[in-house]
């Protein structure tokens, strides 16, 4: 990670190639039809990822879930789900 002070307001700044980071899941009344059949095998939880490159992370357990994150927010890019990365611990 990087020597940069941990900013909530972009939760996946520090991140780099090989780091292990977090992707959040929520299911929500938010999501449209097409996300919520896409996700439908994949309960809310907290899951275990690895940053490839930076802003994209990749998850063993669900690979649905891998992609490219929003540097300011952490949200997935391309959907409606509730769909968040950040730095473990934080």
């Amino acid at each position: 990670m990087k020597n940069i002070k941990y900013d909530s307001s972009r939760p996946l700044r520090r991140l780099e190639k090989g780091d292990k980071a977090i992707i959040t899941y929520r299911r929500s009344v938010i999501e449209n039809e097409k996300d919520l059949k896409k996700y439908a095998n994949v309960p809310s939880g907290n899951y275990e990822a690895i940053c490839i490159e930076p802003y994209r992370l990749e998850c063993a357990e669900y690979p649905i879930l891998n992609g490219a994150y929003c540097y300011w927010r952490g949200n997935k890019w391309g959907t409606s789900a509730l769909i968040y990365g950040d730095e473990p611990g934080q």
